[in-house]
């Protein structure tokens, strides 16, 4: 019963601000994931139209007790490159990829394999990967998706660095779910 205060004290605490923690958040995958559909289903509770994203968008969004300024930085070719440049700064990664585009999923992990292993992003900071589209009828199940993207290989960590935090979840971010658990996870991980 004690523990059931703390939990409830805590968490109407940090609703008031008192525990909110800031950070940056870079969101990314491939173009047409689903990335700037997600933004705008947490800032706005619903799924707007968008145009490709050119430029990184910042918005400035709440996870649980985290204050994050999240970077939407674009999936075409000319904004990946950008990836690493803005991963130095980042407290946590969502990579995005659209479970339903088996085609595109070689290249997705190659893009994900490429930041992780550039060094530019630090240590401790966790990768959320949403396998989103999951309400599609060609969606693949979660099994394919991990090793399609490879996950097996960075579960295990280099000898010389501590495990990353790293996580799959399938969503559908245009019917609400699968995200709110997985941004419920990336923000127990964020130091």
């Amino acid at each position: 019963m004690v523990e059931t205060w703390q939990v409830w004290m805590r968490g109407w605490l940090a609703k008031l601000g008192i525990f909110t923690k800031k950070g940056q958040l870079l969101v990314i995958g491939l173009d047409n994931a689903g990335k700037s559909t997600l933004l705008s289903m947490l800032l706005k509770n619903k799924v707007v139209p968008h145009e490709p994203t050119h430029q990184p968008v910042t918005d400035e969004i709440k996870v649980g007790s985290l204050k994050l300024r999240a970077v939407d930085m674009g999936g075409h070719a000319i904004a990946r490159r950008m990836w690493r440049q803005y991963s130095k700064e980042a407290d946590a990664v969502v990579f995005i990829v659209d479970a339903a585009d088996r085609e595109r999923f070689q290249e997705a992990a190659l893009e994900l394999h490429k930041l992780l292993a550039s060094g530019a992003l630090p240590v401790h900071s966790p990768v959320l990967i949403l396998g989103n589209k999951a309400d599609l009828p060609q969606a693949v199940r979660e099994e394919e998706l991990y090793w399609g993207l490879g996950l097996d290989a960075l579960s295990r960590p280099a000898p010389t660095q501590p495990p990353r935090p790293l996580q799959l979840f399938m969503c559908s971010i245009f019917e609400g779910r699968g995200f709110p658990e997985g941004l419920e996870w990336l923000a127990s991980c964020v130091k």
